[in-house]
């Protein structure tokens, strides 16, 4: 994984993952202040148990008939580089969706249309 990192008085870099990158303040700042990003403060094992942990939960922070925005890189990489979006490192593509139900009891999905 490499990141665009954008150093004073200088021209963003891209800089792949290394252990010094892992261990700066401003990685860890920006891996906690980007959701999809989350797991990545964790070793593998640890990262392994939160998602597992995770998967376990019900869905309360969204509910059917919300209207939330996905950000379009969920749909892979290859699928949102053939877009040919503007500004594709630096500006997040989201899309508007509507949750249209939970599934089970406890809520562990959420399904949603594209309003696209």
């Amino acid at each position: 994984m490499d990141f665009l990192i954008d150093f004073e008085g200088r021209r963003p870099e891209w800089i792949p993952y290394s252990k010094d990158l892992d261990d700066s303040v401003p990685y860890g700042d920006y891996v906690m202040s980007q959701r999809p990003l989350f797991l990545l403060r964790f070793q593998r094992r640890i990262a392994d148990k939160q998602r597992a942990d995770l998967n376990r939960r019900a869905i309360v922070d969204v509910q059917p008939q919300d209207r939330v925005y996905i950000v379009l890189r969920i749909y892979g990489e290859a699928w949102y580089v053939q877009r040919e979006l503007p500004d594709t490192h630096r500006t997040i593509h989201v899309v508007e969706v509507q949750c249209t139900r939970g599934h089970g009891p406890q809520q562990k999905k959420i399904y949603a249309r594209c309003l696209l």
